[in-house]
Formats: structure tokens, sequence, C-alpha cells
């Protein structure tokens, strides 16, 4: 299981049990991006700058392209 870890919050590709969860399909409109949303599953008490950090590490992790800079 991979995990990612940011100001003290965990987030997991899988979801904890028991612990209030939300499933996000993010759609890129970026030239040269899948037009396949990518998905991130977070705890409902992660902050907007945890969950864009997430989004940002799958993207990355899963060699998504265009490359982020």
């Amino acid at each position: 299981m991979l995990e990612c870890t940011h100001h003290g919050v965990g987030f997991s590709r899988q979801s904890h049990l028991g612990v209030p969860n939300k499933k996000i399909e993010i759609y890129l409109k970026m030239p040269g991006a899948s037009e396949q949303p990518l998905t991130i599953t977070v705890i409902t008490t992660a902050t907007v700058g945890q969950t864009i950090g997430l989004a940002c590490w799958k993207y990355t992790n899963l060699g998504r392209q265009p490359e982020l800079v």
C-alpha cells in the first residue's frame, strides 16, 4: 500500500476502514493530458492543500504526461 503523509495527515491509495473518506475524480484540462480522470481518495478532514498535494503526488507517481514542473 503506497502512502503519502503531509502535515501529519495520512493518505492512502486504499480506503482506511472506519474513517470517513471521499473519492474525487479530477479531469485535467491541459494539452497532452489523458482524458481519463485522476481518481484519489482522501479522508474527509483533509484540507484543500493536502488534497492538491496528494493529487500532484499521484499524477507524478503514475508517470502521467505532461510532467508537472
